[in-house]
């Protein structure tokens, strides 16, 4: 990690595993080594390339991404491999860490987001290298670093974790009735891997089909009724008698007998729409567990 030039580091470089301020940071110095062995020498050609990725991701636990978008940083280089059971790569790059960030910034702030935001750069191998002239071995696998990115001034820490951990790639292939066994054992395993992701994707889309319905009850109040709604952060109702409505309709009958504006208030688990009126307070509550059950 390279930093520009400032009055509080002596050193321009800081190593890895170390806390970062962002706005100091020049440049990023990255060395990719990637290692591939197989069971048997192989034949054929390794594509790889280098490729960033920025990622805006939604905050206060919502799941998805804002907006994702990827460069290639080079063009793609080959490797021969000739009679080889064991394969090295090595790549490094300097990358402009600010014109990533200012990038990301200008995205939250045209369209004003909260927005947790990285950048992940990647080193991407591809190929079908051959054991015999018939029998061919798919390789698709990167190793990469996650970055991340803000547009203040905060402290932001590199895990290199994912590069150490990853590096040594080993895919192995045996070319007997036992390497046939384990395909078919693999194959199972993927198949019940598919299933379960399936599951987790149908539970994500039928959980947030239930917040949607729970904001759109919501909006719907607000929007029908803003004229006679004030939003406010808190409201003391500690020493008022409060009377639960079942509905809002029941809440407007009482706004139309006293003509005092109902209160929002909104909260993680719940939107709450008070009257008050001297000693008394009247209250519906919609409760975001009744939708996210």
């Amino acid at each position: 990690m390279y930093l520009k030039e400032n009055k509080f580091f002596d050193e321009g470089y800081l190593g890895k595993d170390k806390t970062y301020i962002t706005t100091l940071i020049d440049y990023l110095n990255l060395n990719y080594s990637y290692n591939i062995n197989f069971n048997n020498s192989v034949n054929g050609t390794l594509e790889y390339y280098l490729k960033a990725t920025i990622t805006a991701e939604k905050t206060n636990n919502q799941l998805g991404t804002y907006w994702e978008k990827s460069y290639d940083l080079t063009d793609v280089k080959k490797k021969e491999v000739i009679n080889q059971r064991n394969v090295k790569i090595r790549e490094s790059l300097n990358v402009d860490y600010q014109k990533y960030n200012e990038l990301l910034t200008s995205f939250i702030d045209t369209y004003k987001l909260s927005s947790d935001g990285y950048l992940k750069i990647a080193l991407v191998v591809k190929g079908n290298p051959k054991v015999n002239t018939q029998d061919t071995i798919g390789v698709n696998s990167e190793i990469s670093i996650k970055i991340p990115l803000s547009k203040v001034a905060v402290e932001a820490t590199i895990n290199t974790n994912s590069i150490n951990n990853t590096k040594e790639i080993t895919k192995k292939v045996e070319l007997n009735d036992l390497g046939h066994s384990f395909f078919k054992v693999l194959f199972i395993f993927d198949l019940f891997l598919f299933i379960y992701f399936m599951f987790k994707h149908i539970t994500y889309v039928v959980h947030n089909k239930k917040i949607d319905s729970y904001n759109d009850n919501v909006n719907k109040v607000i929007n029908d009724y803003s004229s006679i709604m004030v939003k406010v952060k808190n409201i003391d109702l500690g020493k008022i008698n409060i009377v639960k409505v079942s509905t809002f309709d029941d809440l407007l009958v009482v706004y139309n007998d006293i003509r005092t504006p109902i209160n929002f208030i909104q909260t993680e688990k719940e939107s709450r729409f008070i009257i008050v009126f001297e000693n008394m307070a009247w209250e519906y509550t919609i409760n975001k567990g009744e939708y996210d059950g």
